[in-house]
């Protein structure tokens, strides 16, 4: 999937599954919304959700430790950039 709204977004989170929406900071409109039904987030440092700049940089760094049934990855968001890395566990 490909956003590019040019606009400051909020990224809800909804543990344990992996869901998620994308929410414009200003109208409040969900922009995108996503539910993986078999798979689930372990743990994440991203209490608030994940705050994106119009540029597309994060406002902090985090990480995120998702399941797809047995398999396990940390994805690692990086302040500045916005670059994800995901590594599998």
């Amino acid at each position: 999937m490909h956003l590019s709204k040019k606009t400051r977004v909020h990224v809800e989170i909804h543990p344990p599954r992996i869901s998620y929406q994308v929410i414009d900071q200003k109208s409040n409109e969900v922009i995108a919304s996503y539910q993986h039904k078999k798979s689930s987030i372990k743990t994440t440092t991203f209490s608030q959700g994940i705050y994106f700049n119009a540029k597309g940089h994060p406002s902090s760094d985090g990480s995120l430790i998702v399941e797809f049934g047995s398999q396990s990855y940390k994805l690692t968001i990086y302040l500045g950039n916005g670059r994800i890395y995901v590594q599998k566990q």
